[in-house]
């Protein structure tokens, strides 16, 4: 009885251990918390109403030139700005979208090399590019940070040398960039621009504080990188855990 018992409670043991995986990867601080540590929390980000997604720059410390794109459903919209090198605090653009649209948002790094766009109005020549969605980034590794603003704590800190009063940031915004759109809050996207080879943390710094954003009309879900892989253990272990305590409930009724 005693091993019936046992393997009962292991059941809820994984389950609580799920639970904890996702609850230790909740943060709202701005900046990034964990300077040097690769983001553990992906990003699922969706158009929260039909009308426009519109992102305000927010800030860079990237020596590259780089510039913002948006994917909608996959697909490139050929719409290209808020160059880091060019925009100031505040500047804005914006894209046409419909309610429930993926959005994957794009940071175009030319690097040193010169400003070009070919004749679809894409950046080329550059170094490489990174996206919000983790397939699609050559090492693999979560090259964002978000964070709602309505639940952000502001803080003056040093990250990685680099000081910065975020207080201010809101001040310095336009009052659309902070106002809720239908009761959806701004959210804050941060990129790390810097790759790092076989998916470690080797060649980047992982401050995620190279390229700023603020965006409106964008909902976000954040859950543990690869969730996938989690809940494919959870069920497998559950699964196998079920089937042995059938077994034992069956033989014990054969004796």
């Amino acid at each position: 009885m005693k091993k019936i018992k046992y393997l009962l409670a292991v059941p809820a043991i994984l389950l609580a251990s799920q639970s904890n995986a996702f609850a230790a990867t909740s943060t709202t601080n701005i900046p990034y918390a964990n300077p040097g540590v690769i983001n553990p929390v992906s990003y699922t980000f969706t158009a929260a109403n039909t009308g426009t997604v519109n992102a305000y720059f927010a800030g860079t410390t990237a020596a590259y030139t780089e510039v913002l794109g948006l994917e909608i459903n996959g697909v490139n919209t050929n719409h290209w700005g808020l160059n880091n090198k060019q925009s100031s605090v505040g500047s804005m653009m914006s894209w046409n979208v419909n309610a429930g649209d993926k959005l994957t948002f794009v940071d175009y790094v030319w690097g040193y090399n010169a400003v070009k766009y070919d004749s679809n109005g894409n950046p080329t020549g550059g170094i490489y590019s990174i996206a919000s969605n983790i397939a699609q980034n050559s090492d693999t590794n979560q090259h964002v940070y978000a964070t709602p603003l309505n639940s952000a704590t502001f803080n003056t800190v040093s990250n990685q040398g680099y000081v910065e009063n975020l207080t201010a940031l809101t001040s310095q915004l336009p009052t659309a960039a902070t106002t809720p759109t239908n009761g959806t809050p701004p959210v804050f996207v941060s990129f790390e621009d810097l790759t790092s080879p076989h998916a470690k943390t080797t060649g980047s710094d992982y401050n995620y504080n190279d390229l700023d954003f603020v965006f409106t009309n964008v909902g976000v879900k954040s859950y543990p990188s690869a969730p996938e892989i989690d809940t494919n253990i959870a069920g497998l272990g559950l699964g196998l855990l079920s089937s042995l305590l059938l077994m034992m409930l069956e033989r014990r009724r054969s004796i």
